[in-house]
């Protein structure tokens, strides 16, 4: 069923030369678009969340490198025939590395600011069609990736929120003075 829904998104490839030109410009640059947004958080007041995308970026890709390294399952294009948009070195497929920062960083987003938590959703969702589009990881690639990448996250960024909650509390007795 992965490789069924590999192939109808792959069969797309070289029909229309703008979406093939769109597709490589996703696959290629979008998570470093993401990445920039990210980093761009400690120039603000939420500078705390930049170091939380950053630890969570750090603890999800370590954990997928222990995943590829374990299951080690070829890309498709080492596989099957594909048509191959943008050629690439043989690595593991399962799961994507970029599925992991764009599903890191949408999530993350979310917590910091919730209308671009939707521009970075719809960024990932891109990005994540584009790496199947370009023959280079099946759909269960990069779902498992983008969950990985957004659990990690929405873990880190409720422990981080739990944690603020419990600083600001204030017992009620050093509240008054007697």
């Amino acid at each position: 069923m992965d490789y069924y829904f590999f192939e109808q998104i792959n069969n797309l490839a070289h029909q229309w030369d703008w979406l093939d030109a769109f597709m490589r410009l996703c696959s290629s640059y979008g998570y470093l678009l993401i990445l920039l947004a990210v980093m761009g958080l400690f120039f603000t007041k939420k500078r705390s969340w930049g170091w939380i995308g950053v630890f969570s970026l750090l603890a999800a890709l370590g954990l997928n490198y222990i995943i590829k390294t374990l299951v080690d399952r070829p890309q498709p294009f080492t596989a099957h025939d594909v048509t191959l948009v943008i050629e690439k070195s043989v690595s593991p497929s399962f799961p994507s590395d970029q599925a992991v920062v764009m599903g890191t960083c949408a999530v993350l987003f979310f917590f910091v600011y919730r209308k671009l938590g939707w521009a970075a959703l719809l960024l990932a969702l891109l990005v994540l069609f584009s790496r199947i589009y370009v023959g280079h990881h099946y759909p269960s690639d990069v779902v498992t990736g983008a969950l990985l990448g957004g659990v990690i996250t929405g873990i880190a960024g409720k422990l981080w929120g739990n944690r603020r909650r419990r600083s600001r509390f204030t017992p009620s007795y050093t509240r008054h003075f007697p």
